[in-house]
């Protein structure tokens, strides 16, 4: 099911995979980010014994613009369409959000058109 997942970072040939830093703004919270063309893929993990259900991401010095956000559960492969979010001063925030205890999950952020 993570292939599914991946693939789509290789659906443009064309792009270049680039690694972007993302913070997570907690030693608690990692958090891993690619680029390729209009899409950004994001990895966070919860090292909390608690769920999180509020996340603030920083993406230095990307771009202000509109995504596009789905979230992949990589426990079961599940999409969840979370819907337009914008990142702003580079930070995006994530108000509803749903990270297990020490789990992970994958997001997907398309430049929204």
């Amino acid at each position: 099911m993570l292939a599914d997942f991946v693939a789509h970072m290789l659906d443009n040939n064309d792009a270049i995979l680039a690694d972007i830093p993302v913070k997570a703004g907690s030693k608690s919270i990692e958090s891993w980010g690619i680029s390729t063309g209009d899409n950004v893929f994001v990895w966070i993990l919860n090292k909390n014994d608690l769920p999180v259900s509020r996340l603030v991401l920083v993406f230095p010095g990307l771009v202000q613009t509109k995504y596009t956000l789905k979230a992949y559960n990589t426990w079961n492969g599940d999409y969840s369409d979370i819907g337009i979010v914008e990142i702003s001063a580079g930070q995006l925030h994530l108000e509803n959000i749903h990270l297990d205890a020490n789990k992970d999950m994958a997001l997907w952020l398309e430049v929204a058109k």
